[in-house]
């Protein structure tokens, strides 16, 4: 009987050109519905995609595949034409960065906060304090006692609680300490920031990672226009895509969303 020997190759990855989704469908265990269904787009370098659609039509699923949490999917996700699944994860790691509806609220110094970003320069304060600037977290930290070596939270003595805002910051800041970043993923990034410091994230965020692909999710509008590309989800597929402009003339799924969103607005500011 002949030996047979397998030989499980993973790849390496360098800075992400595209990464194309063909066909791309997923259903969680014990689960009988698709989350996704047949999704097939192809991002390039240098886009910032929005994603948008009512909760549970696929977005957080789309985002978790695209950070490689979950790699049991139909179809395939090609990065620079190699799959998704073949490529060694310690180096995809270092290529993909991203923050989550469900960060975490470290019960450390602020500088430990942000440094988890990037463990190896965990101490790195001048990287650190760029992340933070990046953020726009600076401004709220200069103002604390012992600014970056202020304890927060309230489970250890002379912690400071954070305001949900000011905590999103330092996870947003984390976000930024992988400099070697080719995706960003960002997972309602905005969710618990008030409108000015929404709109000076986007414009900061866009000038400092034009090179790179970004994709996120959100549920407020104003948000998607500093996308050049709109995605929209609905029951787990791709029913429209374009530009916020281009999506409005089309008067589809984003058109009444939008229309929604601004009159939801207008009452709440009555």
């Amino acid at each position: 009987m002949k030996e047979v020997i397998i030989i499980i190759v993973s790849m390496q990855i360098g800075d992400f050109q595209t990464i194309e989704l063909i066909n791309l469908s997923y259903k969680y265990p014990l689960r009988d519905e698709y989350a996704l269904k047949d999704i097939t787009i192809t991002l390039h370098r240098g886009d910032t995609i929005a994603l948008v659609g009512d909760n549970g039509s696929g977005k957080s699923t789309l985002l978790k595949i695209l950070s490689g949490m979950y790699l049991d999917y139909e179809g395939s996700i090609l990065i620079d034409g190699i799959e998704l699944r073949d490529i060694d994860q310690t180096s995809l790691s270092k290529k993909v960065s991203v923050i989550f509806q469900d960060y975490n609220k470290y019960q450390f110094t602020v500088k430990e906060n942000i440094g988890f970003g990037d463990i190896l320069d965990l101490n790195n304060i001048n990287k650190i304090k760029k992340s933070a600037e990046l953020a726009n977290a600076d401004i709220f930290i200069n103002k604390l006692n012992k600014k970056y070596e202020q304890q927060v939270g309230t489970w250890f003595a002379g912690g400071t609680q954070l305001s949900g805002g000011q905590w999103q910051k330092l996870a947003i800041s984390r976000l930024f300490m992988n400099e070697k970043a080719s995706i960003y993923i960002l997972d309602e990034p905005t969710s618990s920031l008030d409108i000015i410091s929404e709109h000076n994230f986007f414009l900061d965020f866009s000038k400092n990672i034009s090179n790179s692909i970004v994709i996120f999710s959100t549920h407020r509008f104003v948000s998607a226009k500093f996308s050049n590309k709109i995605l929209v989800l609905d029951n787990g597929k791709l029913i429209e895509c374009g530009t916020h402009d281009n999506l409005i003339k089309k008067k589809g799924k984003y058109y009444k969303m939008y229309n929604y969103y601004l009159r939801s607005y207008e009452i709440i500011h009555e």
